[in-house]
């Protein structure tokens, strides 16, 4: 899940969409798993990254430091990604 913070490289965004596509090509993961796994770690990313625009709207907007933002947030999401990995592979792997 810290591999997709600050435009990391499993940022569905960047780097991430193209490990995801080559988890499926090679027949790694199916298609329905990697898609879970994907959108559970990316919780951190669309709640917790400092580079995000709407992080740094809404930190600047209340006054505090993206990072402080980044900080206070990490850890209830980390929970929610961690929830979405553990479903997923529950359910699909």
């Amino acid at each position: 899940m810290p591999l997709c913070l600050y435009r990391g490289p499993l940022n569905v965004f960047g780097l991430g969409a193209g490990i995801a596509g080559v988890l499926i090509a090679a027949g790694i993961y199916p298609a329905v798993a990697v898609l879970g796994l994907t959108a559970s770690y990316n919780q951190v990313f669309g709640v917790s990254d400092p580079t995000s625009t709407q992080t740094v709207w809404a930190a600047q907007y209340s006054g505090v430091s993206p990072q402080r933002v980044m900080l206070r947030t990490l850890p209830y999401v980390w929970c929610v990604a961690l929830g979405g990995l553990c479903v997923t592979a529950a359910t699909h792997l």
